[in-house]
């Protein structure tokens, strides 16, 4: 069904002469166009690609509500069920095409059910993925949420949301024992594994020499204690994957002074290739990883303590092999082959003469 002809809405768009007022980076998120509603003005944003964090969305919004004081819709082809309900619970006016409609200055709500019942939500929150881990490692049928409180360390709302988005996967069944409120699974506890992926991102981060930076993580953390590993972390919120990556390059490894972080974000911003993406599996379960290379120019590197105990430049090849042999905390897949190449043509290319080309660079399949 087309939403819009279901609604009798008249929908016209025409180029917005605003858009030179407004910041490069709200230009490279979104394509920006006057639009006229049953003859309502207010303006479309196209996402370019992922939409931004809720909070980043809100500012950019305010942004150009500012230059002109008009509603603002996105314009969305398709987006999880998540994120939907983000945004009705943010009012942020939406059209997602053919399903669903949304905007509260025109009192106006359509979706289509069996949409909405079909759209797979892709990836989740941190606070989902702690939980759901939280979850796998109960030995029992039923699990009562408020339990994970001390465990995953997160606010009580926090905790909720991630309850509703594990409820919204139809992964689990929500059940009410007075106020306790827990779930049962409805699926094999195989298929949880093999239908769902954490999310993560990973980078090889190399110096001019061609090694790369590992890091030893610390004997006293849960998740895998004294594993070497390379820059790598959970895509947090509704990040895409690319600024989860940049947070965490920041965070782990740059942690200094305001200077250093600053340089080193800049640094991440313009020179992070993206490589491969790939669902992995270690001991029976499965997790999502976007493979980055970063080529650093940067001689500070301030380790986060609480995190990392060391960090080391390991040369390229013989790190492939440690991965190879299963010494680090990255499981081998000999799909990962395709991504050790990319990074071998990503650092050739600039040992040829263009390490100046700001690690922009194309690799080969």
């Amino acid at each position: 069904m087309n939403a819009i002809n279901a609604l009798g809405l008249k929908l016209d768009v025409k180029d917005w002469n605003k858009s030179d007022q407004l910041p490069l980076y709200i230009l490279n998120n979104f394509s920006i166009q006057k639009a006229t509603l049953n003859d309502i003005d207010c303006l479309s944003l196209t996402p370019h690609e992922e939409l931004p964090i809720l909070s980043v969305l809100k500012k950019q919004i305010a942004i150009i509500k500012n230059i002109e004081n008009i509603p603002v819709f996105l314009n969305l082809n398709s987006i999880s069920n998540f994120r939907k309900q983000n945004l009705l619970e943010n009012k942020i006016p939406f059209i997602l095409k053919d399903k669903m409609v949304y905007l509260p200055f025109m009192a106006t709500l359509l979706t289509d059910e069996q949409c909405e019942e079909n759209t797979k939500i892709e990836k989740l929150t941190l606070a989902t993925q702690l939980l759901f881990i939280w979850i796998l490692y109960q030995n029992s049928d039923e699990f009562y949420i408020n339990e994970a409180l001390d465990t995953i360390n997160v606010s009580n709302m926090t905790l909720t949301r991630a309850y509703r988005q594990l409820c919204a996967t139809k992964l689990f069944e929500e059940h009410k024992d007075g106020r306790k409120i827990y779930k049962g699974s409805i699926v094999p506890e195989g298929e949880l594994y093999t239908d769902y992926s954490l999310a993560t991102v990973s980078c090889f981060v190399l110096n001019k020499k061609g090694e790369i930076l590992v890091e030893e993580r610390a004997a006293d953390k849960k998740i895998m204690p004294g594993i070497l590993d390379i820059v790598s972390g959970h895509i947090d919120g509704n990040e895409t994957p690319t600024q989860a990556m940049i947070r965490e390059y920041v965070e782990e490894i740059h942690k200094g002074s305001q200077e250093e972080q600053e340089k080193a974000r800049n640094e991440a911003i313009h020179n992070l290739k993206k490589l491969d993406e790939l669902h992995l599996i270690c001991n029976e379960k499965g997790y999502y990883v976007q493979f980055y290379m970063l080529l650093t120019k940067l001689k500070t590197i301030t380790k986060q303590s609480e995190e990392i105990k060391n960090v080391k430049w390991i040369p390229m090849e013989d790190l492939f092999e440690m991965i190879r042999q299963g010494k680090t905390g990255i499981v081998y897949d000999k799909r990962l082959e395709i991504v050790f190449r990319q990074v071998r043509e990503g650092y050739q290319e600039l040992v040829k003469g263009k390490w100046e080309s700001n690690g922009i660079v194309r690799c080969s399949r």
